[in-house]
């Protein structure tokens, strides 16, 4: 087996990175979902073609009959077929790739191997480019195990491990994480550098003020908060005579999960979001900077004008402005206006909605609103590492249809889908994310997506009449499917939550945080 010439995979993130069970883990997914890459035609892309043009998508798996190439026109690798596994630190010497970015050698792969006929036997080989540097080398490693083990040795511990259990994330899937997230700081750096836009401010804001108003329909207006004989009595036999201070964890886990009345949410939250020494509203409001001021009081009007009245504007106004001032790092961004909504329309005083925004802010969502948005784009690639690890087979249909999840995460992340999730089911959710922090925002998001995602897909490909699925319709098939639900499958989504929160705890996502910010 040729040695590789790119930087090994050991070496990406350490020489725990080719323990075999991230190998075993890879053969297993590659085997059940498919892995996706593109596959380098060699044809003339001619003097103005880009090397974009000689790639076509392609699933590659793992069978009984060998390498699969899916959606290509190539034959099925047989394992005793295979030569060579190669890894790339410079650009091969075919002209398809001198347009390829720079990037490009330290994605690639190259596959080589013997085709056997009848009366002959001849060489062919297959270049591949992978969405990362990290799938490139796992890609790399793990087919030249294959070859030394084969897939049933991989998998039966033949490699030296007979454990295949995967209590966290493989070191290749969080290399993969790592390597998105600097790219996407990158790209998000560069735009912000080289600003390019034909459209007036004035357009801009028309189209911002539309767009949002668009977020509410009449379904997600319905104010109403369940309150049943049933949920006041399980909540007063469980306290029997106590505190709702006195309940422990389990027990608030397993009330909160059938439902809160508005009295005991207004006990609970103000105690779940206080944090010392925040500040005075009325003192800091006075002291926001003038810049900050405009884009607040832009965003005043737009946020929700079917809910709040004069009074509510004013209290959303007093609380953004004192933010602002109390954390000029972050100072205002969209999303925490319709966070700090939510506070006000339950009624709570002007110290719990400032307290609740900043627990929101800067525990539950840390670094998301700021102004390069790092920590957004870190939680999202760190989301998509849970995907992976947790559900291989989703994370291969968001493959499939180029869905982005820092995309389909901007609600639910930046505003905890208060612009998305009509009233009462949202103050159900919230009463579990103030309850468990940021993990629970991670598992109602794949819990959404588990449930969801899948049926959008079947019904696009539906209504699909030739050619790829497109994303935007996707996209919102799953937001149409997602409001019905809330209105008739609340509880399973709730209970698909608790249900990911026993896999999805703060030390994992603090050690992936940790792990995709190394080197950035």
């Amino acid at each position: 087996v040729q040695q590789l010439h790119s930087v090994s995979w050991s070496s990406l993130v350490g020489s725990k990175m080719a323990s075999n069970d991230a190998i075993a883990q890879w053969v297993r997914d590659t085997r059940n979902h498919g892995v996706y890459a593109q596959l380098v035609s060699n044809r003339n892309i001619g003097r103005h073609g880009t090397f974009s043009d000689a790639l076509t998508k392609t699933k590659l798996r793992l069978s009984g009959q060998g390498l699969e190439f899916l959606d290509a026109n190539l034959p099925t690798v047989q394992i005793t077929e295979l030569k060579s596994i190669e890894g790339h630190s410079k650009r091969p010497s075919s002209p398809v790739f001198r347009t390829a970015d720079a990037d490009v050698p330290l994605r690639l792969a190259t596959v080589r191997w013997n085709r056997t006929g009848t009366r002959s036997q001849y060489g062919e080989y297959a270049h591949l480019v992978f969405p990362t540097n990290a799938d490139a080398n796992a890609f790399c490693m793990s087919m030249q195990e294959v070859q030394r083990f084969g897939i049933r040795g991989i998998l039966s511990g033949k490699h030296q491990r007979s454990s295949l259990s995967a209590p966290q994330p493989a070191d290749w899937q969080i290399a993969r994480g790592r390597e998105r997230f600097a790219r996407a700081k990158q790209k998000w750096l560069r735009q912000r550098a080289s600003p390019v836009c034909d459209t007036s401010p004035a357009e801009i804001e028309k189209e911002r003020s539309e767009a949002i108003a668009k977020e509410f329909d009449d379904d997600k207006c319905d104010m109403f908060l369940a309150e049943d004989a049933e949920m006041h009595m399980r909540w007063a036999e469980a306290l029997g005579g106590r505190s709702d201070a006195d309940l422990s964890h389990e027990e608030l886990q397993e009330l909160v999960d059938l439902g809160v009345p508005l009295k005991y949410r207004h006990q609970l939250w103000p105690r779940w979001v206080a944090r010392p020494d925040l500040g005075d509203v009325e003192g800091l409001q006075d002291t926001v900077g003038e810049n900050v001021a405009k884009q607040i009081e832009l965003d005043i009007p737009r946020t929700q004008p079917q809910w709040l009245n004069d009074r509510d504007r004013v209290s959303l106004r007093r609380v953004l402005r004192a933010y602002a001032a109390r954390n000029p790092v972050v100072g205002y961004c969209q999303g925490m206006n319709f966070i700090t909504m939510i506070f006000i329309l339950l009624g709570f005083d002007e110290a719990t909605i400032f307290a609740g925004l900043s627990f929101i802010v800067e525990e539950v969502c840390p670094q998301y609103h700021s102004p390069n948005l790092e920590g957004y784009m870190r939680d999202t690639e760190v989301f998509g590492v849970l995907v992976h690890h947790l559900l291989p087979s989703l994370h291969n249909q968001l493959d499939a249809a180029d869905l982005q999840l820092n995309i389909l995460a901007m609600d639910h992340f930046i505003s905890l889908a208060s612009r998305s999730w009509s009233f009462g089911p949202l103050v159900r959710l919230w009463d579990i994310i103030l309850l468990e922090g940021t993990s629970a925002v991670f598992a109602s998001l794949l819990s959404t997506l588990e449930l969801y995602l899948p049926r959008a897909l079947e019904h696009v490909a539906r209504e699909c009449t030739g050619g790829a699925l497109g994303a935007a319709e996707i996209m919102s098939q799953l937001k149409t499917l997602v409001a019905k639900a809330l209105t008739h499958e609340l509880d399973r989504i709730i209970e698909h939550t608790r249900l990911w929160l026993g896999s999805i705890n703060q030390r994992m996502i603090d050690m992936l945080r940790e792990e995709i910010t190394r080197d950035a």
